[in-house]
């Protein structure tokens, strides 16, 4: 039990409480990504993600998908999550949509292979990638790379839609330019 609580804790610090973090007011940007401030939620074109894939490193989304524009935040924890927004919807919207969240994480595979039957439904893929959801937040598939140093979030509010997405091998690296 303790360790299923510390599991949730781990994910909640690196994952949500990520998002809610603010600019730290010492940077006017971050490599890669000109125009973007952490916190800061921002509109970008599929080109300007894969340079800042290309710059910063792996961040994974869900595609292109019709009818929707790309929202980036990063937080200043290393973290950047890339939010699908209905055309017409601003950038920071409280309005909770498909969101994709990169997380550096030492050791996200631990965390998730660790995690109890009890909390979420885990399980190992053929590629080795471990697959989370927790039921105490059943909207949010993590998975991890036993050797990568970042874990990925995917939240949607459509019941099971994190799950499948995950799953199908929807979810993939943003190609860098």
């Amino acid at each position: 039990m303790l360790a299923g609580l510390l599991v949730l804790l781990l994910l909640a610090a690196f994952g949500v409480g990520g998002y809610l973090l603010g600019h730290d007011g010492t940077r006017s940007g971050v490599a890669g990504a000109e125009g973007l401030r952490p916190g800061v939620p921002t509109i970008v074109s599929v080109s300007q993600l894969e340079n800042l894939a290309a710059a910063r490193g792996p961040i994974y989304w869900a595609g292109v998908r019709p009818g929707r524009r790309f929202e980036v935040t990063l937080t200043t924890r290393g973290g950047i999550y890339v939010r699908y927004l209905p055309k017409g919807v601003s950038a920071g919207s409280k309005h909770p949509y498909l969101t994709v969240g990169t997380y550096d994480f030492v050791n996200g595979y631990g965390a998730l292979i660790g995690a109890k039957k009890r909390d979420a439904q885990v399980e190992v893929t053929r590629s080795g990638a471990v697959i989370a959801t927790f039921h105490s937040a059943p909207d949010s598939t993590y998975f991890a790379f036993p050797t990568a140093a970042f874990q990925v979030e995917v939240f949607s509010p459509v019941a099971g839609q994190s799950r499948a997405l995950t799953k199908s091998g929807d979810i993939t690296l943003v190609p860098s330019r």
